[in-house]
């Protein structure tokens, strides 16, 4: 018996040395995956500083960018376009969302083009950053090389279930990007002959983007502005023979058939300053004398968005963002506001889209047009977050505005 008993000891004694000896190898384990992970994110820190010394910033920001995507993926390109969006001014200032847009087309060059099942793709959080371009970017392409119907649908419903739970904008993202697609696709197919002729060129992406049937009206429609969106921005950049008149540039979208006028006219707003210069009134006024009322606010708001990219540097310059504002002699500078809120949050990091509007409605100004800002805040909670989150960050609203978090957050309200 006692025999017995110093065996158990001894073998209780040799399974507390063993114990221990898996715990601390567990630790020490942890502890260098950490120290590994900290240690290049330290590499990529000091690799996008370096780039600020150069006098080509940008283009050095994108080597450290596709050098992480080549060795370490998506995730870790992610971290580094991160990186530079919270180091580099001149990043931001040209453009967050056409950089996110970058970092997708590379992406999908570097990482999955021939891939056509998106399962094994890592596609993180981060990549929600500035408006979903990365999206617009990666899928673009997906759907230039492969734009069979069932194939549009079945890779937009995966992405939906797949991702909507942590990036609740994926669906509009993936049909917006079906449109891209579309439209690099015909660009192709246009004879010399046919340059410059924006019809010509749009005609098919949009009998496409009409014709996929087991999507919602509004599917169609993101469809529908992702090709427009492309030929605008081909149109402002002088490509294709395609180019936007200074005196009237909606004059691009006249011989449109009128629903696609509309939408077209909508994506050349975010051009105006671009021909009247940093003139929010000029803007203004342009907005004012080709739209009904019904669309003039999303026309204004991306005409604010183009003043931002093309003159503002934010966060440093809210207050200049205000002082512009007020100088709308109009009902229009309270809308103003809410579009300067709405830019902000869509060029922001992923996770922190309200970080930017939060501090300019912060600042001094009249209480309707305070209520306006916070109003368009509650409006990105329920565009970003989910309904915890959206809740927690109620906390950050004043006393006297959190009535709009509460109506923003309710499952029945309108996006």
């Amino acid at each position: 018996m006692q025999g017995r008993l110093s065996l158990n000891r001894a073998w209780n004694a040799g399974w507390t040395q063993r114990s221990a000896l898996l715990l601390g190898a567990l630790v020490l384990g942890t502890l260098i995956f950490f120290l590994k992970g900290t240690l290049h994110e330290q590499v990529i820190s000091r690799g996008i500083d370096a780039c600020a010394q150069t006098s080509q910033e940008i283009d050095c920001l994108y080597g450290v960018i596709k050098k992480e995507m080549q060795g370490r993926g998506i995730r870790s390109a992610m971290k580094a376009f991160g990186r530079a969006y919270e180091a580099s001014d001149v990043f931001v200032a040209s453009g967050c969302h056409r950089h996110a847009h970058q970092v997708g087309d590379m992406a999908y060059f570097e990482v999955s083009r021939g891939i056509y099942n998106l399962k094994g793709i890592d596609f993180p959080p981060e990549t929600a950053a500035c408006s979903l371009g990365f999206y617009h970017g990666f899928l673009g392409h997906l759907f230039q090389d492969n734009h069979d119907p069932s194939f549009v649908v079945q890779t937009c419903r995966a992405l939906i279930e797949r991702l909507q739970p942590i990036i609740p904008d994926i669906k509009d993202a993936c049909f917006h990007a079906v449109g891209h697609g579309l439209v690099l696709s015909a660009i192709e197919e246009v004879p010399n002959s046919s340059a410059g002729d924006v019809d010509r060129i749009i005609e098919e992406p949009i009998a496409f983007c009409e014709s996929i049937s087991g999507i919602e009206s509004a599917d169609r429609l993101s469809c529908k502005e992702g090709v427009l969106n492309v030929v605008t921005d081909w149109a402002s950049d002088m490509r294709f023979g395609l180019s936007l008149d200074s005196t009237n540039p909606f004059s691009f979208c006249r011989d449109m058939r009128p629903d696609v006028r509309e939408i077209c006219m909508l994506e050349v707003s975010r051009k105006l300053s671009q021909v009247v210069g940093p003139d929010m009134r000029a803007i203004e006024r342009l907005v004012r004398s080709h739209f009904g009322t019904s669309s003039a606010e999303t026309a204004f708001r991306r005409g604010v968005g183009g003043f931002m990219t093309a003159y503002m540097r934010v966060p440093a310059g809210l207050h200049e963002l205000l002082i512009v504002c007020n100088g709308i002699i109009s009902e229009y500078r309270k809308v103003c506001i809410r579009a300067v809120a709405h830019v902000l949050a869509e060029n922001s990091l992923a996770g922190r889209e309200i970080d930017l509007p939060v501090s300019f409605c912060e600042q001094d100004m009249d209480a309707d047009l305070q209520r306006a800002c916070w109003g368009m805040v509650a409006k990105k909670l329920r565009r970003f977050y989910s309904p915890s989150d959206q809740l927690a960050h109620c906390a950050l609203f004043p006393t006297d505005m959190r009535d709009l978090c509460q109506v923003a957050t309710d499952k029945d309200a309108p996006k």
